[in-house]
């Protein structure tokens, strides 16, 4: 059974509702995740805990999300692991490999990674403290302001 909240008021109902009838804000709908069983926002792409990609990720685009597929927008799967990037291994590998941009190819950004060699290069591997810099960032942000920053970011070079 599916469950539906409002996230501003907090009321809960079993009937398909897109705005609540107590406040007037957009309804949630919860499922759970098929991988780890935690319940989840049926507009999640992936899931938070496991980052397995929900079945339903594609049926409920975030509103002003516009035309075009959620995933293309909204997430992406690395294509090491076919998963949602894991935060401590994106960080580790901007902090060692970051010069040549692998933490860019391994959040499947890959003009970012070409950038980053690039200005490597030019700057003759002054980027390298930069991206060091980066990996930390990543390492301390939350999970959320990570998959905002970085992962589900239409921006193909996300820095900072």
């Amino acid at each position: 059974m599916n469950s539906y909240t409002c996230k501003s008021c907090g009321y809960e109902t079993d009937e398909q509702c897109r705005f609540c009838p107590k406040c007037g804000s957009r309804m949630t709908r919860f499922i759970y995740c098929r991988n780890c069983g935690k319940q989840i926002e049926d507009s999640n792409a992936f899931c938070p805990f496991c980052g397995t990609r929900t079945s339903s990720g594609t049926s409920c685009p975030p509103e002003g999300s516009g035309t075009g597929s959620y995933s293309s927008q909204y997430g992406q799967t690395s294509p090491f692991t076919g998963r949602m990037p894991d935060k401590t291994a994106t960080g580790l590998l901007a902090i060692f490999l970051g010069g040549l941009g692998i933490q860019y190819f391994y959040l499947g950004k890959v003009t970012g990674g070409i950038i980053s060699i690039v200005l490597s290069l030019c700057t003759c591997g002054i980027w390298t403290i930069i991206t060091f810099i980066q990996g930390i960032l990543m390492l301390t942000m939350s999970d959320e302001d990570f998959r905002d920053k970085f992962v589900t970011t239409t921006k193909d070079f996300p820095l900072f």
